[in-house]
């Protein structure tokens, strides 16, 4: 099969250059090296955009290729690689593995390639007697080099069979967990390695006799194929006749029970903690306390699930029947579920559990949330990304991945496809950083705009970028209750088309902005409480005038859209130009967020906002997006207070205040500034007593001094509250009357 190379390299001189394009065809990915040894940090990485790829094989055209395991194919099997280091263990490897169209050699041992079903795991198989591994499992990490690149002693690596580039990938070995249990209990077993070294004298009887008797039989149903995997390990020139007595020797053990810990733990009669290694399950609890687990992912990472979640419910079942081969029964399950709740509360630390961003000692991490377990680490002095989190992260079943961000790219070319304004531009920017401080407060985005505006998209494109889910967006629920159910599965929620927001549900959101204890019942038949701690940024879009709360409205970044106008492009043909430069635009986030937190620090909160610690951070990643020192607070200043002004304006009792102050101040007690009120405006929406009128103008008299109204609350004695209220161009002090 030939390939036509691009560039018009030569694989000879150019292996990377050469063969990385044909391998990326293909689905794979490989990095350069230099002898064994990559040359690229964070070479771990699977999710490189072609641009990128593009970009190593110029620049490292000539050096050598080296494959990452963990290409995954339509079937879902994994293609990676088994590497044996040591040429004694190769004919036993041969036969354990069955068929083997492609594998590669260097200077000793080769290097087989294979297809692993899930469940597979990357693991070092060591003899007794020897500190380096005589084989290597690479499922989803590692990586090999390739031929024709170079061997460090000077030769080049060379096929055995068919290259892997040419190989039908269905005709690899599939390998299951079970055939790798044997493999590795056969390579660590020492009466195998004597068997393996002995030579063509040894006493090849009593050393199987015990191997059989180890409990390698209780592995696997079909003896007569593990004693021809087993007969591989003996000298081609053995003397003995053991070989013909190995399959009696394995029915043998298997009737005696001999080796019965391991046919326990294969038939669920042993102890249900045989089935998981020292250190694979890790138990804490969190503030509650509530119970987790923390379990290893099938790419790498580590999975951290409640204990009584349906993720850590599939997660056991599935390692039982991976293990045992059935569904492991009721009773063993309910102990399993049992046992690791009692480790995590009574045996373990409480820890914190963060849901897809963290702050630990000024360094901030972000889930990727994908199979591997990734995090970006961001620091003050930048980003990267990290195989291993000492966060501990929780995801909803809603959580999507984050594609792996890239450098080289810029955050402003976002507004390449959302074509804002200036000013709308910078709200947008603000409200994107805003979602990555870390801790809160946060500034909710509130989006006003006409039918047909992009209000809906662009709000489901901001969920992209920040917390992909598969509930992109949702409508505001009508209790807080589902409220804050919502907010525990989110770190970004997106209430599309709302037209109405309750009191009681402006002040929850209220609340949920800068963070508050929630308090419901346990369970709907007893009277125990349950609290549950949220603070999330959140995005409001509709039409008209839907949130008139002035405390919420204060804790707004506004969004205005206008109508569109010109030529539309089609919804799918943005996406698809947002997701090819996603991973561009996250590195360019992370860059700022890094700055922001370098100078979070040394900046000042600004007095004219009233969300002045959310608006800290903004000013701290200020200079990192190219804006002139005070854009943020000037914009988003001026955008609050028209907001602001135009909900009030039409505000009933703003309006009859209007009316009242028109012919002058007002200096009096409440209960005639009442009856004034419902006289001018016919009652129509006004509070309906002095006292709720009362409470209402404390809760709008910041509101109306952006039109001009000032209400000033004097003393309360026994005749009621005294008062003033005046319009801008007068004082209080200037009003007749009592003095304060």
């Amino acid at each position: 099969m030939s390939h036509q190379n691009k560039a018009g390299l030569r694989p000879e001189s150019h292996p990377f250059g050469y063969y990385d394009e044909i391998y990326e065809a293909l689905g794979d990915v490989t990095i350069p090296v230099a002898g064994k040894q990559p040359v690229i940090s964070g070479w771990q990485d699977r999710n490189v955009p072609k641009q990128e790829r593009a970009d190593r094989r110029a620049k490292y055209a000539s050096l050598g290729v080296g494959y990452l395991a963990g290409t995954e194919l339509p079937d879902g099997s994994i293609v990676g690689y088994l590497d044996v280091d040591e040429d004694a263990w190769l004919p036993f490897i041969l036969q354990l593995v069955g068929q083997c169209p492609c594998a590669k050699k260097g200077a000793k041992g080769a290097t087989i390639f294979a297809r692993f079903e899930r469940g597979c795991k990357s693991e070092k198989w060591r003899s007794p007697k020897e500190s380096k591994p005589a084989v290597e499992i690479n499922v989803t990490t590692g990586q090999t080099v390739l031929p024709p690149s170079m061997h460090p002693n000077g030769r080049r690596y060379e096929w055995i069979g068919e290259p892997l580039y040419e190989v039908d990938r269905n005709m690899l070995p599939l390998l299951s967990p079970e055939i790798l249990a044997i493999g590795k209990a056969v390579i660590q077993n020492e009466h195998a390695n004597e068997i393996l070294h002995g030579g063509a004298n040894v006493a090849g009887h009593d050393h199987m006799l015990r191997l059989a008797g180890s409990g390698i039989a209780n592995l696997t149903d079909d003896l007569e194929w593990l004693a021809n995997r087993l007969n591989a390990i003996f000298h081609s020139g053995y003397r003995g006749n053991t070989p013909d007595e190995t399959l009696e020797m394995l029915k043998s053990a298997r009737r005696k029970g001999l080796g019965h810990d391991a046919k326990g733990a294969r038939d669920g009669l042993g102890s249900i903690m045989d089935l998981f290694p020292d250190g694979e399950i890790e138990t804490f609890h969190t503030e509650g306390p509530v119970p987790y687990v923390s379990v290893p992912g099938p790419h790498g990472g580590r999975f951290n699930y409640q204990v009584r979640s349906s993720q850590f419910g599939l997660w056991a079942k599935r390692k039982y029947f991976e293990i045992v081969g059935k569904p492991i029964p009721t009773s063993k399950f309910d102990s399993l579920i049992d046992l690791f709740e009692a480790k995590a509360l009574f045996g373990s630390p409480k820890e914190e559990v963060f849901l897809r961003k963290a702050e630990l000692d000024g360094i901030i991490y972000i889930d990727l949330g994908d199979a591997t377990g990734r995090v970006v680490k961001i620091t003050a002095d930048g980003w990267s990304i990290e195989s291993n989190s000492p966060a501990r992260f929780r995801r909803s079943t809603a959580m999507r991945a984050l594609p792996a961000p890239a450098s080289g790219g810029s955050i402003h070319a976002l507004n390449n496809i959302l074509k804002l304004t200036h000013e709308n531009w910078v709200c947008v920017l603000a409200f994107i950083l805003n979602c990555l401080n870390p801790n809160g407060p946060y500034f909710l985005l509130l989006i006003e705009a006409e039918q047909g505006s992009g209000k809906s998209f662009l709000a489901s494109l901001l969920k992209s970028l920040i917390d992909p889910s598969a509930l992109a967006r949702a409508r505001l629920p009508e209790s807080e209750h589902d409220l804050i159910i919502q907010a525990k599965e989110s770190d970004l929620l997106n209430f599309d088309n709302a037209s109405y927001i309750s009191n009681r549900m402006s002040d929850a959101l209220c609340s949920l902005a800068t963070g508050s204890a929630f308090g419901t019942r346990k369970y709907y038949t007893d009277d125990e409480l349950r609290l549950i701690t949220a603070c999330r940024p959140f995005i409001l879009n509709g039409i008209g005038e839907y949130a008139r709360r002035p405390d919420l409205l204060n804790r707004a970044i506004p969004l205005r859209l206008p109508a569109f106008s010109g030529p539309r492009r089609s919804e799918e043909e943005l996406r698809a130009e947002f997701a090819d430069i996603a991973p561009q635009l996250l590195g360019s986030l992370y860059t700022i967020v890094s700055q922001a937190l370098k100078f979070r620090e040394n900046v000042d909160p600004p007095a004219s906002i009233r969300m002045a610690d959310a608006a800290r951070w903004l000013l701290a990643a200020e200079s990192a997006c190219g804006f002139p020192e005070g854009t943020f607070v000037e914009i988003l200043g001026s955008s609050q207070e028209d907001l602001i002004a135009d909900v009030v304006i039409n505000d009933p009792v703003a309006v009859a205040l209007a009316a009242l102050v028109e012919g002058g101040p007002f200096d009096g007690r409440m209960g005639p500034l009442h009856s004034r009120l419902v006289e001018i405006g016919n009652g129509k929406g006004l509070p309906t007593t002095p006292a709720h009128l009362s409470n209402y103008l404390k809760r709008i008299g910041p509101s109306l001094r952006t039109i001009g109204i000032h209400v000033e609350f004097g003393p309360k004695s026994q005749r009621g509250r005294t008062m003033k209220i005046w319009r801008t161009g007068s004082t209080a002090s200037s009003i007749p009357g009592r003095q304060y």
